[in-house]
């Protein structure tokens, strides 16, 4: 069965932008869907890098697990971004981990068939390039955000990227939610910090007016320049 009954809504993710329905149609026949519920997860070991995801919905992060048991966040991908082989590296015998931090539709289609389409679909290797320098954007905004400067700066920079990456402006206010299912264990592993000073940092930041933190474990920045003042 065809991924969506509509090749058409595929183009509301930036991988399939512009493309035209004959393409997107052969696409849409090539892929089929899966659904990730949060907190699932999805080993990619180098028996299964012949498949490639494509997030349709949701926020998930790639993971590699560490030696002593914990994990190693990689990345935070959202709608558009694309996962497998082609993007995690196709000699990699280490196993990396999909984790859903919502519930997350997923796009799978075999690799190589994803690379003729490629080779055969000028948009969507333009589109692709376009994701994938995105992605690299965003790892060194990440890291520039790691560099020099103390935890509390480290968590409100990440803040900051985040609500830039993937903020829903609040109409009639200055308000930015970040769509994104965040516990202080997240962010306490995207900082290098220990959990108790991520929830000692939120608090303050939450006393100050700065951000609020909803039952749903999602962050509203109740200022952008507030919080870009205190990096």
């Amino acid at each position: 069965m065809p991924a969506n009954p509509d090749p058409t809504t595929l183009r509301r993710l930036n991988l399939f932008r512009g493309m035209g329905l004959p393409h997107l149609a052969v696409l849409n026949g090539l892929m089929r869907r899966h659904v990730l519920p949060a907190g699932g997860r999805i080993v990619m070991t180098d028996q299964l890098d012949d498949t490639v995801y494509v997030i349709q919905k949701g926020v998930v992060r790639i993971v590699r697990e560490q030696c002593d048991g914990g994990e190693l966040l990689l990345a935070l991908l959202g709608p558009g971004e694309v996962i497998g082989a082609l993007t995690l590296g196709e000699t990699s015998t280490v196993a990396h981990s999909i984790l859903a931090l919502d519930e997350t539709q997923l796009l799978w289609i075999d690799r190589h068939a994803f690379e003729r389409c490629i080779q055969t679909m000028p948009e969507l290797s333009v589109n692709l390039a376009g994701v994938l320098a995105r992605r690299v954007q965003f790892a060194n905004d990440r890291i520039e955000a790691l560099a020099g400067v103390d935890v509390r700066a480290r968590i409100v920079r990440h803040l900051l990227l985040l609500a830039r990456e993937y903020g829903e402006p609040q109409p009639g206010s200055d308000c930015v939610r970040i769509p994104l299912r965040l516990t202080q264990g997240d962010l306490a592993r995207m900082v290098g910090a220990s959990r108790v000073r991520v929830n000692h940092t939120l608090s303050e930041l939450r006393r100050h007016r700065v951000v609020e933190m909803c039952a749903d474990h999602h962050v509203m920045v109740l200022g952008m320049a507030a919080l870009e003042k205190l990096c």
